[in-house]
Order: C-alpha cells, then sequence, then structure tokens
C-alpha cells in the first residue's frame, strides 16, 4: 500500500478520508483510487492524469534504469524520482516497478 501524499486527492465521506460515504470501507469502487479491474487499457488511458515528470520516470523505468540513473538524467535527486514513482504507482494502480510498466504499456503509455 503507498502512503497518502499532500496534494493527492481523496474523496471525504461522512465516515472520514478514504471511506465511502456509509462510513464502511471496500464497500463499492465509487472511491477507489487507481484502475478498476476489467477496464479496457483505453478507459484507464483516459482516467490516468500522469504528469510529464511521471511519465519520463515511466519511461525511464521501462528502459531498465535505476532510480539513481534516471534522476542523473532528470537532473532531480534519487529521493524526488521515488516520489514520482509513488505518485505514478498509485495512479496506475501498480504494486512494484513492474506492474507499473506493464500497465503503463498496455495503456499505450511507453513503448
Amino acid at each position: 500500500m503507498v502512503p497518502v501524499q499532500r496534494g493527492d486527492q481523496l474523496d471525504v465521506g461522512p465516515g472520514g478520508p478514504g471511506r465511502p460515504p456509509g462510513g464502511s470501507p471496500n464497500t463499492g469502487p465509487s472511491w477507489r483510487v487507481g484502475p478498476r479491474t476489467g477496464d479496457r487499457p483505453e478507459v484507464v488511458a483516459r482516467r490516468m492524469t500522469l504528469t510529464e515528470r511521471e511519465l519520463q520516470v515511466l519511461r525511464g523505468m521501462a528502459d531498465g534504469k535505476s532510480n539513481a540513473e534516471i534522476g542523473r538524467e532528470l537532473f532531480v535527486s534519487e529521493d524526488t524520482v521515488k516520489t514520482h514513482a509513488r505518485r505514478l504507482f498509485r495512479k496506475l494502480g501498480a504494486r512494484d516497478r513492474a506492474h507499473a510498466v506493464a500497465a503503463g504499456f498496455r495503456a499505450g503509455l511507453v513503448a
């Protein structure tokens, strides 16, 4: 599970942040973050709004580069690359680098 970052948008219902209006967790896809199972890639791609920097990090991952290598290429620190990676994992609904690259490939974000 990826921790929530400042600036992330969460639906806030009467049950609190990240909970549906009924107040109990896991009651439906209306408040779920990330792609839903069974969605077509073009539908998922429209739902994903990766920033240009997140796309650059995803492309670096697809090329097999380490966080340090991606950071040197983009002139940012390794921690900044990790932050971009964490956010793109959340947006893609991915649990790790390989899953993110696969999801990006299916959505046509990387070749």
